[in-house]
């Protein structure tokens, strides 16, 4: 019987691989959805125009 995942490149990476590629894809979608991504009750404007500090909403331990 072969193995319903073989051949998927998720499946083939160490779970240190995934994780590392995870951590960079997480901090790509951070910075979209705070910093690039319009937001109708701000007038079409990114969440973090609204603050005068940086924004995460990622918790460091959770990466």
């Amino acid at each position: 019987m072969r193995c319903p995942h073989a051949g998927r490149s998720w499946a083939s990476a160490s779970p240190s691989e995934r994780l590392v590629k995870h951590a960079l894809a997480l901090a790509v979608w951070n910075a979209h959805y705070n910093y690039h991504r319009p937001h109708t009750a701000l007038g079409g404007q990114p969440p973090a125009a609204a603050l005068e500090q940086a924004v995460t909403n990622v918790v460091a331990s959770y990466i």
